[in-house]
């Protein structure tokens, strides 16, 4: 299984998506649970911390 990047910066607009969706995180950013709309984004990935996924520009301001 290949982790993706959730923050990963797209150059091309029409790829941009917008997702709503509810989770919850424990201790160590570890997804707890979420509703639909937030596996159906995350996928396979729920299984790693959050910390692993977003772009490592992101990580200073989460």
């Amino acid at each position: 299984m290949r982790r993706i990047n959730i923050t990963k910066y797209r150059k091309d607009e029409k790829q941009d998506t917008v997702c709503f969706g509810e989770a919850s995180v424990k201790k160590g950013y570890i997804f707890a649970d979420g509703d639909e709309s937030f596996y159906r984004f995350i996928g396979k990935n729920s299984i790693y911390p959050m910390l692993e996924l977003i772009h490592s520009d992101d990580v200073e301001e989460l």
